[in-house]
């Protein structure tokens, strides 16, 4: 599966288990924009490493549990 996809997934999923914050609330916690942030759970970005740190310390996860399930093909 495309990395942009399995992370938009990812994103939607995790929000899902934390309570359902919105992605305009999420992206201002995170200092995302939200168009940005947007695209990011579309799969039409691919993230940068720095969006993956800040995504990761809101839900308090190593990059590691981050990208969890992630298999490279």
């Amino acid at each position: 599966m495309d990395f942009s996809l399995w992370f938009a997934q990812r994103l939607k999923v995790l929000r899902a288990e934390n309570g359902g914050i919105s992605q305009a609330n999420l992206a201002n916690e995170c200092n995302i924009g939200i168009a940005t942030y947007e695209r990011l759970e579309l799969g039409r970005y691919k993230p940068r490493i720095d969006t993956c740190v800040l995504i990761a310390r809101y839900y308090n996860l190593s990059l590691s549990a981050l990208f969890e399930g992630y298999e490279l093909e």
